[in-house]
């Protein structure tokens, strides 16, 4: 179990640090490189949106994700194991696809008509580029929202072996004290601490990174 963790500590040391490290050698480079740092202001909107981005992706994800692992790992759920193979293959869905079927849905010319949310705000948008307008076409909140649809399977699936490392015994004997969600809240989830700050860490950084979904949804970040 030690090593599983150490390798996975590892794992994503390395894909912390790189990122880190390639502006820093750029910049140690190419001097010139330096002169982006002088629009402060740009860059302060920048940090501001990708905070919220990263924020409100992790506010919605985790805790959805977690409870998600919990019945799908440490419960009797019916139909879990073919749950959990559905969120496997989910992981292979690439996340352009996910910002099509939101568009396709809310976007311009989606299913959903302007009319079903304000019909004078129709009137007021619909002679703009010969489109309708949609509140949830764009912006950060949609941007969210399909960053949650992307990241909660890897939530899932990370918190989901991070449960299945939890030692048996040391909940068996706290059921033995304690009631069924005492344990969960004072024993399971507290060992599963490095696998929720894995998955927490592992979708703030494909948000962060990712311009698919902010690019569609015109948020700089």
């Amino acid at each position: 179990m030690t090593r599983w963790r150490l390798a996975v500590a590892l794992v994503l040391g390395l894909l912390v640090a790189a990122p880190l490290a390639l502006p820093l050698q750029r910049l140690l480079a190419d001097p010139d490189a330096w002169r982006a740092w002088g629009d402060t202001g740009r860059l302060l909107a920048l940090a501001r949106n990708t905070l919220l981005l990263v924020a409100g992706t992790l506010a919605v994800t985790l805790p959805l994700g977690v409870a998600g692992a919990v019945l799908l790992y440490r419960t009797d759920l019916p139909l879990r194991r073919g749950l959990r193979f559905l969120i496997v293959l989910t992981l292979f869905v690439p996340l352009p696809l996910f910002t099509s079927g939101w568009q396709a849905v809310l976007g311009t010319g989606g299913w959903l008509p302007l009319s079903l949310w304000n019909a004078d705000r129709a009137k007021s948008f619909a002679p703009l580029a010969g489109a309708s307008w949609t509140p949830w076409g764009q912006g950060i909140g949609s941007a969210i929202w399909i960053h949650v649809v992307a990241g909660l399977p890897w939530v899932i699936l990370l918190v989901g072996q991070g449960l299945c490392w939890v030692e048996r015994d040391l909940e068996e004997d706290a059921l033995t004290a304690a009631g069924p969600w005492r344990v969960l809240g004072r024993v399971t989830l507290p060992r599963a601490r490095a696998a929720i700050g894995a998955a927490a860490l592992w979708v703030g950084l494909q948000a962060a990174t990712e311009i698919t979904v902010t690019e569609m949804m015109q948020v700089r970040t």
